[in-house]
């Protein structure tokens, strides 16, 4: 009888130790696939895999040849002024001939219907001037138009990470939003997901520093509890909490299991 007894009280410990510690894997805190906006011809690749990443750092470029001409053709009717300046020097000088003209008027060496044929021909003048000036406007967008479409054929990384797989080399042809060039990872915070029992998991907060245990390596670290769900799964019994492990300088792997001990409690 007190040998039964203490299966049975072992079998409980055992279960009750069992629910303080979970096995997840650490994965990326994102992972994203660099896919282009429009189809082209992958002129120029600027990384490799295993290569750190910037946010907005240059991974490539597709051919622009074609916008580029355009953009050189844009960038001269942008810049150029002679039909402005024409236009200008042709208003001042209908401006001075009419007032030449009312002077005369009034001393009666001029008619009324030269008066009415220079304020005529002045506002045809200005009309021009400001026909020049809204090409200007016209160019200058155009300008901007092009220079947008060769910075959308530009590959840029949206993160700060690393390169972990590239899919195609340069002079592969890349179609656009099917076709990844390459898969970047943050990697600094690792997030681990884990299946916590509910009885286990109703103490935990967001912000709670937890211990883990990577068994692969044999490191002890600190997570940080990043969410708690609100909702239990009914059939296992569990809650969804995710953990963040600082990674700054790579010492942890992505990929590999991670231990949480709910019994320990963490030192930093």
């Amino acid at each position: 009888m007190v040998r039964t007894f203490t299966v049975i009280l072992l079998f409980s410990c055992v279960r009750f130790a069992a629910a303080q510690t979970v096995e997840s894997f650490t994965e990326p805190y994102r992972k994203l696939d660099i896919v282009p906006v429009e189809p082209g011809l992958l002129r120029m690749l600027a990384v490799r895999e295993g290569d750190r990443v910037e946010l907005d750092q240059r991974l490539g470029t597709l051919d622009c040849e074609v916008q580029e001409i355009a953009l050189e053709i844009a960038r001269q009717n942008m810049e150029a002024r002679g039909q402005l300046a024409s236009a200008v020097a042709e208003r001042d000088l209908r401006r001075t001939r009419l007032e030449r003209l009312q002077e005369l008027r009034g001393s009666g060496h001029a008619t009324q219907d030269e008066v009415d044929r220079a304020v005529a021909d002045l506002r045809v003048s200005e009309a021009n001037v400001q026909s020049a000036v809204e090409k200007q406007k016209t160019d200058e967008l155009e300008f901007r138009r092009i220079a947008a479409m060769i910075d959308r054929r530009i590959l840029k990384s949206p993160l700060d990470g690393v390169v972990t797989r590239l899919y195609k080399e340069e002079a592969d042809y890349v179609g656009a939003s099917v076709s990844p060039v390459m898969t970047i990872m943050q990697l600094d915070p690792l997030r681990i997901t884990f299946s916590i029992p509910n009885t286990a998991g109703q103490s935990l907060r967001p912000g709670q520093s937890v211990a883990l245990i990577l068994p692969e390596s044999e490191q002890n670290a600190v997570g940080q509890i990043e969410f708690v769900s609100p909702v239990s799964e009914a059939e296992s019994g569990t809650m969804r909490v995710k953990v963040l492990l600082k990674n700054p300088q790579g010492k942890y792997r992505c990929g590999v299991r991670c231990v949480i001990d709910l019994d320990v409690k963490p030192t930093t």
